[in-house]
Order: C-alpha cells, then structure tokens, then sequence
C-alpha cells in the first residue's frame, strides 16, 4: 500500500535527522580538540622560544664578563636585545591565542546554527509521522 510505503520514506526522514545531528555534535567536538591542540602547540612553542632566549642570554653574558674589561655598555645593549626579543615572542605568541579564539567562536556560532537548523528540521520531521500514524 502506498501509505506503508510514504510511513516508511517519513520514519527514514526521522532517522536521517538524529543521525545528522549526531554528525554534526561529533564534527563540533573534533574541531573543538584540533582548536585545543594548537593552543598547545602555540604555548609550547612559546615556552621553547622563551627557554631558547634565557638560555642565549646567560651564555652571552658570560662571555662578556670572561673578556673583562668594561662591558656595561655591551651588557647593556645585550639586556635590551634580549628584552626585545622576548616582548616579541609574547606578541607573536598572544597573537595566535587571539586568532585561535576567533576561531574557536566563529566555529561555536557556526555549529549552533547548524544543530538549531537540524534539530527545527528533526521536529518538523517528527510532526509529520505523527500525522501519517493518526490517518
């Protein structure tokens, strides 16, 4: 009969819906930890600029105080270069959070539209098997 047939077609609408909307909650939440990672991957690389830039710094300074003499001005210099340096890893590093929450937000209001579309589709859906199962 054909009204088995069309119960059928509105019963697999139904499903196609909920399994939709599971894709769509499991896509967020895999984007959500990919966003995650790089916040990772930029603070540990931060982290590993900063070390590089102590580290470089002691080394430096050593040396001029091995050449003995006077060195202020050239500590000095070198005290300011590092400072330099370092200000701009903090830019750069402070820069790639901005550009990860602009992300992580525009991908949180892309998904709401989305699930809110799916789950207006999903009621819509569900109406119209319960019209089918009252004819």
């Amino acid at each position: 009969s054909m009204g088995g047939y069309a119960n059928a077609m509105i019963e697999d609408a139904v499903l196609k819906k909920r399994r939709q909307l599971e894709t769509c909650e499991e896509n967020f939440l895999q984007s959500r930890k990919k966003i995650e990672k790089k916040y990772e991957e930029a603070y540990s690389k931060y982290q590993q600029l900063q070390q590089v830039i102590d580290e470089k710094y002691q080394v430096a300074s050593q040396v001029l105080y091995q050449m003995g003499g006077d060195v202020t001005e050239w500590h000095y210099q070198l005290s300011r270069l590092m400072s330099d340096f370092s200000q701009q890893t903090d830019s750069v590093y402070k820069d790639r959070q901005y550009q990860l929450e602009q992300e992580e937000i525009r991908m949180e209001k892309e998904y709401k539209r989305q699930h809110r579309r799916l789950e207006e589709e999903l009621v819509q859906a569900l109406k119209q098997e319960r019209h089918k199962k009252e004819e």
